[in-house]
């Protein structure tokens, strides 16, 4: 339980940053099945993982596993991609 709800404050955080407002249940359920699935992938291809955390120009200083790290990358960039994050209504 302190794991999910970890998991559920790291969600809400960082869509609060990138949106300006909480996310609806919706909304949090959809990135919660995401995020479990995008780690159970880059947890059976950890050079996934790496692939993603070799872009941009900048190396990772993060203490947090590859594959923790690269599954938060990939919940950011889809929030990002998203219409909460594009529009204001």
């Amino acid at each position: 339980v302190q794991e999910e709800d970890q998991t559920n404050g790291r969600i809400n955080h960082t869509f609060r940053l990138l949106t300006g407002r909480m996310p609806k249940p919706q909304e949090r359920k959809i990135l919660q099945d995401l995020l479990e699935s995008e780690t159970a992938k880059f947890e059976k291809n950890p050079e996934k993982a790496e692939g993603w955390l070799s872009q941009g120009d900048s190396p990772s200083t993060s203490d947090a596993s590859p594959v923790a790290l690269a599954s938060y990358t990939v919940l950011a960039s889809t929030i990002m991609n998203s219409d909460a994050f594009i529009t204001k209504r």
